[in-house]
Protein backbone atom coordinates (compact mmCIF):
# COMPACT_ATOMS: atom_id res chain seq x y z
CA UNK A 1 0.00 0.00 0.00
CA UNK A 2 1.36 3.61 -1.10
CA UNK A 3 1.54 6.31 1.40
CA UNK A 4 -1.06 8.00 -0.67
CA UNK A 5 -3.18 5.15 -0.27
CA UNK A 6 -2.97 4.37 3.31
CA UNK A 7 -3.42 8.83 4.00
CA UNK A 8 -6.87 8.38 1.90
CA UNK A 9 -7.40 5.94 4.32
CA UNK A 10 -6.57 7.35 7.26
CA UNK A 11 -8.71 10.63 5.85
CA UNK A 12 -11.48 8.51 5.47
CA UNK A 13 -11.42 6.87 9.15
CA UNK A 14 -10.57 10.23 10.81
CA UNK A 15 -14.13 11.46 9.33
CA UNK A 16 -15.43 8.47 11.21
CA UNK A 17 -15.64 6.54 8.57
CA UNK A 18 -16.31 3.00 10.47
CA UNK A 19 -15.63 0.85 8.01
CA UNK A 20 -12.52 2.19 7.47
CA UNK A 21 -11.66 2.21 11.24
CA UNK A 22 -12.07 -1.04 10.87
CA UNK A 23 -9.81 -1.96 7.97
CA UNK A 24 -7.08 0.39 9.68
CA UNK A 25 -7.29 -1.79 12.66
CA UNK A 26 -6.82 -4.53 10.48
CA UNK A 27 -4.17 -3.27 8.53
CA UNK A 28 -2.08 -2.54 11.50
CA UNK A 29 -2.45 -5.92 13.46
CA UNK A 30 -1.20 -7.50 10.53
CA UNK A 31 1.50 -6.15 9.37
CA UNK A 32 1.29 -7.46 5.65
CA UNK A 33 0.98 -3.87 3.49
CA UNK A 34 2.25 -1.75 6.24
CA UNK A 35 4.37 -1.59 9.10
CA UNK A 36 2.66 -3.58 11.84
CA UNK A 37 1.82 -1.49 15.10
CA UNK A 38 -0.38 -2.75 17.44
CA UNK A 39 -0.92 0.12 19.43
CA UNK A 40 -2.02 2.05 16.17
CA UNK A 41 -4.54 -1.08 16.14
CA UNK A 42 -5.87 -0.90 19.04
CA UNK A 43 -7.09 2.74 18.50
CA UNK A 44 -8.54 2.27 15.28
CA UNK A 45 -10.16 -0.71 16.80
CA UNK A 46 -11.32 0.87 19.50
CA UNK A 47 -12.91 3.93 17.43
CA UNK A 48 -15.06 1.28 15.45
CA UNK A 49 -15.77 -0.87 18.27
CA UNK A 50 -16.91 2.04 20.20
CA UNK A 51 -19.06 2.82 17.24
CA UNK A 52 -21.14 -0.74 16.79
CA UNK A 53 -18.46 -2.42 14.44
CA UNK A 54 -19.20 -6.10 15.50
CA UNK A 55 -15.73 -7.51 14.50
CA UNK A 56 -13.47 -4.21 15.53
CA UNK A 57 -15.54 -5.20 19.05
CA UNK A 58 -14.07 -8.93 18.82
CA UNK A 59 -10.76 -7.92 17.85
CA UNK A 60 -10.58 -5.08 20.49
CA UNK A 61 -11.77 -7.87 22.81
CA UNK A 62 -8.68 -10.38 21.30
CA UNK A 63 -6.16 -7.13 22.12
CA UNK A 64 -7.35 -7.38 25.55
CA UNK A 65 -6.52 -10.88 25.77
CA UNK A 66 -3.68 -11.07 24.52
CA UNK A 67 -2.41 -7.39 25.78
CA UNK A 68 -1.79 -6.85 21.81
CA UNK A 69 -0.78 -2.78 22.10
CA UNK A 70 -2.80 -2.35 25.46
CA UNK A 71 -2.34 -3.64 28.50
CA UNK A 72 -3.46 -7.03 29.18
CA UNK A 73 -7.06 -7.55 30.68
CA UNK A 74 -9.42 -10.67 30.57
CA UNK A 75 -12.55 -7.92 32.14
CA UNK A 76 -11.89 -6.13 28.86
CA UNK A 77 -12.19 -8.90 26.68
CA UNK A 78 -14.70 -9.99 27.99
CA UNK A 79 -16.95 -6.84 28.12
CA UNK A 80 -15.90 -6.40 23.79
CA UNK A 81 -16.54 -10.19 23.24
CA UNK A 82 -19.95 -9.64 24.75
CA UNK A 83 -20.82 -6.68 22.54
CA UNK A 84 -19.89 -8.17 19.38
CA UNK A 85 -21.60 -11.63 20.41
CA UNK A 86 -24.95 -9.93 21.06
CA UNK A 87 -24.59 -9.06 17.55
CA UNK A 88 -24.03 -13.05 16.75
CA UNK A 89 -20.66 -12.27 15.88
CA UNK A 90 -19.47 -15.95 14.99
CA UNK A 91 -15.72 -15.00 16.23
CA UNK A 92 -16.74 -13.58 19.32
CA UNK A 93 -19.07 -16.19 20.43
CA UNK A 94 -16.22 -18.97 20.09
CA UNK A 95 -13.80 -16.58 22.11
CA UNK A 96 -16.57 -15.91 24.96
CA UNK A 97 -16.79 -19.92 25.17
CA UNK A 98 -12.84 -20.20 25.51
CA UNK A 99 -13.43 -18.11 29.07
CA UNK A 100 -16.10 -19.86 30.21
CA UNK A 101 -14.57 -23.39 29.02
CA UNK A 102 -11.48 -22.23 31.12
CA UNK A 103 -12.45 -20.03 33.67
CA UNK A 104 -10.17 -17.23 32.16
CA UNK A 105 -11.92 -13.90 33.97
CA UNK A 106 -15.22 -15.40 34.60
CA UNK A 107 -16.10 -18.47 37.00
CA UNK A 108 -15.92 -21.64 35.02
CA UNK A 109 -19.18 -22.61 33.44
CA UNK A 110 -18.86 -25.65 30.92
CA UNK A 111 -23.01 -25.56 29.80
CA UNK A 112 -22.16 -22.28 28.93
CA UNK A 113 -19.23 -22.29 26.89
CA UNK A 114 -20.85 -25.17 25.10
CA UNK A 115 -24.14 -23.32 24.32
CA UNK A 116 -21.76 -20.40 23.05
CA UNK A 117 -19.81 -22.57 21.05
CA UNK A 118 -22.70 -24.54 19.53
CA UNK A 119 -24.17 -20.83 18.74
CA UNK A 120 -20.53 -20.01 16.88
CA UNK A 121 -20.69 -23.48 15.16
CA UNK A 122 -23.98 -23.23 13.42
CA UNK A 123 -22.86 -19.77 12.31
CA UNK A 124 -20.07 -21.48 10.09
CA UNK A 125 -16.89 -20.23 12.47
CA UNK A 126 -14.43 -23.16 11.56
CA UNK A 127 -12.69 -23.21 14.97
CA UNK A 128 -15.85 -23.90 17.06
CA UNK A 129 -17.35 -26.59 14.26
CA UNK A 130 -13.49 -27.70 15.00
CA UNK A 131 -13.88 -27.67 18.98
CA UNK A 132 -17.39 -29.25 18.28
CA UNK A 133 -15.76 -32.52 16.93
CA UNK A 134 -13.06 -32.65 19.28
CA UNK A 135 -15.46 -32.59 22.00
CA UNK A 136 -17.76 -35.35 19.99
CA UNK A 137 -14.61 -37.60 19.18
CA UNK A 138 -13.82 -37.27 22.84
CA UNK A 139 -16.85 -38.44 24.62
CA UNK A 140 -17.16 -41.33 21.79
CA UNK A 141 -19.63 -39.98 19.47
CA UNK A 142 -17.23 -40.62 16.11
CA UNK A 143 -20.56 -40.31 13.61
CA UNK A 144 -20.88 -36.44 15.12
CA UNK A 145 -17.27 -35.38 15.10
CA UNK A 146 -17.25 -36.55 11.41
CA UNK A 147 -19.41 -34.34 11.11
CA UNK A 148 -18.58 -31.38 12.41
CA UNK A 149 -14.48 -32.26 11.19
CA UNK A 150 -16.31 -32.27 7.78
CA UNK A 151 -18.13 -28.90 8.64
CA UNK A 152 -14.24 -27.58 9.57
CA UNK A 153 -12.47 -29.01 7.31
CA UNK A 154 -14.81 -27.97 4.03
CA UNK A 155 -14.06 -24.39 5.58
CA UNK A 156 -10.15 -24.71 5.72
CA UNK A 157 -9.20 -25.74 8.89
CA UNK A 158 -6.45 -27.71 8.59
CA UNK A 159 -6.75 -29.54 12.33
CA UNK A 160 -10.30 -30.57 11.48
CA UNK A 161 -8.58 -32.12 8.05
CA UNK A 162 -6.14 -33.50 9.68
CA UNK A 163 -8.50 -35.68 12.54
CA UNK A 164 -11.21 -36.36 10.06
CA UNK A 165 -8.74 -38.01 8.25
CA UNK A 166 -7.56 -40.03 11.30
CA UNK A 167 -10.77 -41.24 11.70
CA UNK A 168 -10.86 -42.39 8.01
CA UNK A 169 -7.50 -44.28 8.53
CA UNK A 170 -8.20 -45.67 11.89
CA UNK A 171 -11.61 -46.54 12.70
CA UNK A 172 -12.53 -49.43 11.19
CA UNK A 173 -16.24 -48.12 10.87
CA UNK A 174 -15.04 -45.29 9.07
CA UNK A 175 -12.44 -46.33 6.71
CA UNK A 176 -11.65 -44.86 4.26
CA UNK A 177 -8.16 -44.46 1.96
CA UNK A 178 -8.88 -42.22 -0.60
CA UNK A 179 -10.95 -39.54 1.59
CA UNK A 180 -7.88 -39.81 3.85
CA UNK A 181 -5.27 -38.90 2.14
CA UNK A 182 -7.61 -36.26 0.35
CA UNK A 183 -8.06 -34.75 3.81
CA UNK A 184 -4.27 -35.25 4.27
CA UNK A 185 -3.09 -33.37 1.46
CA UNK A 186 -5.34 -30.54 2.01
CA UNK A 187 -4.09 -29.89 5.69
CA UNK A 188 -0.28 -30.75 4.58
CA UNK A 189 -0.77 -27.92 1.97
CA UNK A 190 -1.88 -25.77 4.43
CA UNK A 191 1.13 -26.63 6.38
CA UNK A 192 0.22 -28.98 9.04
CA UNK A 193 3.48 -31.11 10.27
CA UNK A 194 1.53 -33.96 11.12
CA UNK A 195 -0.40 -34.66 8.07
CA UNK A 196 2.71 -34.06 5.88
CA UNK A 197 4.22 -36.88 7.81
CA UNK A 198 0.86 -39.21 8.07
CA UNK A 199 0.85 -38.67 3.94
CA UNK A 200 4.03 -39.30 3.27
CA UNK A 201 4.14 -42.21 5.08
CA UNK A 202 1.09 -43.87 4.07
CA UNK A 203 2.18 -43.36 0.63
CA UNK A 204 4.92 -45.42 1.64
CA UNK A 205 2.42 -47.91 3.05
CA UNK A 206 4.22 -47.13 6.41
CA UNK A 207 1.40 -46.49 8.74
CA UNK A 208 1.67 -49.08 11.72
CA UNK A 209 3.85 -50.95 8.92
CA UNK A 210 0.22 -51.83 7.66
CA UNK A 211 0.25 -51.75 3.72
CA UNK A 212 -2.36 -50.01 1.94
CA UNK A 213 -4.66 -50.80 -0.95
CA UNK A 214 -3.34 -48.30 -3.49
CA UNK A 215 -0.64 -47.77 -5.53
CA UNK A 216 2.77 -46.74 -4.35
CA UNK A 217 3.67 -43.70 -4.95
CA UNK A 218 7.31 -42.94 -3.50
CA UNK A 219 7.83 -39.57 -5.04
CA UNK A 220 4.98 -37.96 -3.09
CA UNK A 221 5.76 -39.91 -0.05
CA UNK A 222 9.27 -38.81 0.49
CA UNK A 223 8.30 -35.03 -1.02
CA UNK A 224 5.78 -34.73 2.21
CA UNK A 225 8.55 -37.00 4.61
CA UNK A 226 10.67 -34.23 3.68
CA UNK A 227 8.75 -31.14 4.10
CA UNK A 228 7.42 -32.49 7.68
CA UNK A 229 11.47 -32.85 8.33
CA UNK A 230 12.28 -29.45 7.41
CA UNK A 231 9.38 -28.36 10.16
CA UNK A 232 11.18 -30.26 12.74
CA UNK A 233 9.43 -33.65 12.55
CA UNK A 234 11.71 -35.83 14.58
CA UNK A 235 9.96 -39.22 12.78
CA UNK A 236 10.54 -37.88 9.12
CA UNK A 237 14.16 -36.89 10.10
CA UNK A 238 15.45 -40.28 11.92
CA UNK A 239 13.33 -42.14 8.72
CA UNK A 240 15.30 -39.87 6.21
CA UNK A 241 18.67 -40.48 8.05
CA UNK A 242 18.04 -44.08 7.47
CA UNK A 243 17.47 -44.08 3.83
CA UNK A 244 20.34 -45.13 1.32
CA UNK A 245 22.26 -42.05 0.29
CA UNK A 246 22.94 -42.19 -3.79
Amino acid sequence: MSKLELQALINEAEAGNIQYQYDLGRLYFLGDEIEQNYELSAKWYKLAAEAGHPNAQQQYGMLHYYGYGVERSLERAKYYYELAAAQDNAAALHCLSLLYQFGEGVIQDLQKANELRIRSAKREFPPAEYNMGIDARDAGNIADAVDWFKKASHHGHADAQYNLANIYLYDQNFYDLTSAQFWLREAAELGSIEAQATLGFSLLHLIDGNPFEIQENIDEGIYWIKMAAEQGDEECQEFLASMPQD
